[in-house]
């Protein structure tokens, strides 16, 4: 019987988590910043540009939501499964003493 086979990696895939956070984080403000350019934009066109800047924020408020989710429902499952496979680990140990 060999011992110490890792069958998953806890610590990469949490490092894979945190680059996904902030990656959100960096859309997040890339997607401020250009509504602050569609501002701008606005303002230089004496309003013609309104209509364009808020359906565009609008969409990307949208599609910002969405990314949150979907990583906070990734983050979810990976935690649901560590925790389950740390119980398994757990049961294990106790079983082979």
């Amino acid at each position: 019987m060999t011992s110490g086979v890792v069958l998953y990696n806890q610590g990469g895939i949490e490092g894979t988590l945190a680059m996904m956070n902030q990656a959100l984080l960096r859309n997040d403000e890339i997607a401020h910043q250009i509504g602050q350019k569609y501002q701008i934009l606005d303002e230089v066109s004496a309003g013609q540009a309104s209509q364009s800047g808020q359906e565009f924020q609008a969409g990307m408020d949208n599609t910002r939501a969405k990314t949150r989710d979907l990583v906070q429902n990734v983050s979810n499952a990976v935690r649901q499964s560590q925790d389950g496979m740390n119980g398994l680990d757990g049961s294990f140990r106790n079983r082979l003493g």
